[in-house]
């Protein structure tokens, strides 16, 4: 991945891109991978480098989030639990089972936190690390021997996930390159291309490392530039009114003592109604995280001191020796694209975590909010909202490494090139035309509907052609791209095949007049001109999609009519007498 090459691609003026993605990040690199994976051009442009930011800056953890099960956010939760199975499957040199432990002072408590982590269990469906259980004080004790021991009452051990965010946002970028697509980090956008009917068309931006500008043109923009995404929102329209609202995490660096074992330290509640985590890293505890409101975003910003005090005397309840000042080896802080809030004076820590998805009135994509663990799931709705936005064609999702592996992706372009080869024209020719694919297809869809006399499967109509397994290829990639496939095998009468595809029930007049004329020699070729004159049927304008129509209507019931003709007597089939010489099964 030599960032030469890379910038290389992007010097193409005349290269129109599927999609661009500012920003970097999990999310922005998550994007890239989704679309590239999807068999699109794209290209990810980071304005410092991969990850530097809020994405290398997490409490490194793979979690669904047992803070959000206690404020009732049952579905983000589910969301995230599966997003965390998913997530070992995929990166599993990076993401590993992490067991935390809930020190418990009440006995309450222990009662509690079973119950609601044997629910958070239950959520994964599949998808967990390991059963929660509850343990005893002296199990505690032997668990976390750093644990204050004055008045423990007992514990629960469940499991969530860690993983190297900085190694992950890496390999991202390098799964988008093995794919096909382009990522560029050092590079600024400065600003966003419109087209004449004012949509968006592309983006400007500056190599950082030799100051030269670019422009390159796409079919979408993705705006994944995390606390920064108002910026690009301004310069799509500079009427924007801000819509995110940083929120600062700070993390603490302290010495394995203060630790001691391979289990996590959970706080489940502080005294601002957060959770704290001392999570084991690299031989040394990272302990985190806070969460307060910042007036702007900041690339690199700066712990407060009433952060740092909060985790230290937080920290100091449950740890024994508690941590100060001069135990603390270094500090982290990142900042996260939160929703801003619609009242005035809203917490940080009440506001959803949950994604959102934004479409400007000039086709501009956003994605903000969301957290490390959903970053693929993230990724899939906004390339499909791109996917919607841009008329760009629709693909399958890859979930996991495993359906890439095993070559199951399905991407339906099978008959791109006999098109190619017979007739110039490909899909992907019409949607570069400006050819709405979706409304071309409901039309089709819509058209056999009204011309369907009665309802029920065996009333569905039946596709007629002259050689039409090719114009049933073309169909099925038309009615693919605008997404409408099942609303499609609704509509025509057919079957599965082998492999589970659907197949429309087709006459073909092709196969028909090779039978019809089988006998006579002097019929060597099949085209429809020819056929019709042979058979008297009128055809003044070949190739007028209206004549051709009507000729090979006419010419089916000139083939229909002479089947139904027969030469001499009809024969009768004779009842036979049952026999016992075969066996029924």
């Amino acid at each position: 991945m030599e960032r030469a090459s890379q910038i290389k691609k992007l010097s193409d003026k005349g290269k129109i891109w599927d999609m661009v993605v500012v920003g970097g990040g999990a999310t922005g690199l998550g994007v890239a991978v989704d679309a590239a994976t999807r068999g699109m051009s794209v290209a990810c442009l980071e304005k410092t480098d991969f990850a530097k930011c809020t994405s290398s800056r997490s409490t490194k953890l793979v979690h669904g989030g047992v803070r959000y099960l206690q404020k009732g956010d049952v579905m983000l939760v589910l969301e995230a639990l599966r997003e965390r199975g998913r997530m070992k499957a995929n990166a599993p040199h990076l993401v590993k089972d992490q067991a935390f432990v809930i020190s418990n002072y009440r006995y309450w408590d222990n009662f509690l936190y079973f119950c609601g982590l044997t629910f958070y269990d239950l959520l994964s469906f599949g998808f967990g690390y390991g059963r929660s259980k509850y343990i005893s004080a002296k199990k505690v004790m032997k668990y976390i021997p750093t644990s204050v021991e004055k008045g423990l009452k007992g514990g629960v051990v469940y499991h969530d996930g860690q993983f190297d965010d900085s190694r992950m946002a890496i390999n991202l970028a390098q799964t988008c390159v093995e794919n096909g697509g382009t990522v560029v980090n050092e590079a600024t956008v400065t600003g966003i291309l419109h087209n004449e009917a004012g949509k968006v068309a592309g983006v400007k931006f500056v190599d950082n490392t030799t100051g030269e500008e670019y422009s390159i043109k796409a079919r979408s923009v993705v705006n994944a530039a995390g606390c920064f995404v108002d910026d690009i929102m301004h310069m799509d329209s500079p009427e924007h009114r801000k819509m995110v609202t940083p929120s600062q995490g700070v993390h603490l660096v302290l010495d394995m003592k203060f630790l001691q074992s391979d289990y996590a330290i959970m706080v489940p509640k502080t005294s601002d109604g957060r959770v704290l985590f001392a999570v084991p890293w690299h031989d040394k505890v990272v302990v985190g995280t806070t969460d307060i409101v910042r007036p702007t975003p900041e690339e690199e910003p700066r712990p407060l001191k009433e952060e740092i005090d909060f985790i230290l005397g937080t920290a100091g309840l449950y740890m024994n020796p508690a941590p100060t000042y001069k135990d603390i080896l270094s500090v982290f802080a990142g900042q996260r694209p939160l929703a801003a809030p619609k009242k005035e004076g809203k917490n940080t820590k009440e506001i959803s975590r949950s994604h959102k998805v934004i479409t400007s009135d000039n086709g501009l994509v956003t994605i903000t909010g969301g957290k490390w663990t959903s970053y693929r799931l993230m990724a899939e709705d906004t390339v499909d909202k791109a996917i919607e936005v841009a008329g760009l064609p629709r693909r399958k999702v890859l979930r996991t490494r495993h359906e890439q592996a095993k070559g199951q992706e399905y991407v339906p372009m099978k008959y791109e090139q006999a098109a190619l080869d017979y007739s110039a024209i490909t899909m992907e020719m019409l949607r570069t035309q400006g050819m709405d694919m979706k409304k071309v297809a409901g039309e089709v869809i819509a058209f056999a509907k009204r011309a369907t006399l009665s309802k029920g499967n065996q009333c569905k109509p039946v596709l007629v052609g002259q050689n039409i397994a090719f114009d049933i290829g073309f169909l099925q990639q038309l009615v693919n791209y605008a997404g409408l496939a099942a609303e499609f095998e609704k509509t025509f009468s057919g079957s599965r095949d082998y492999y589970g595809n659907f197949q429309p029930h087709y006459i073909d007049t092709l196969a028909l007049g090779r039978l019809a004329f089988a006998a006579d020699p002097e019929v060597t070729s099949y085209k429809l001109e020819l056929v019709a004159s042979r058979l008297g049927v009128e055809l003044d304008d070949a190739h007028d999609a209206a004549a051709d129509v009507t000729a090979t209507l006419d010419i089916l019931g000139v083939y229909t009519s002479r089947l139904r003709q027969t030469e001499g007597t009809a024969t009768a089939m004779q009842k036979k007498e049952k026999t016992r010489k075969y066996f029924k099964i």
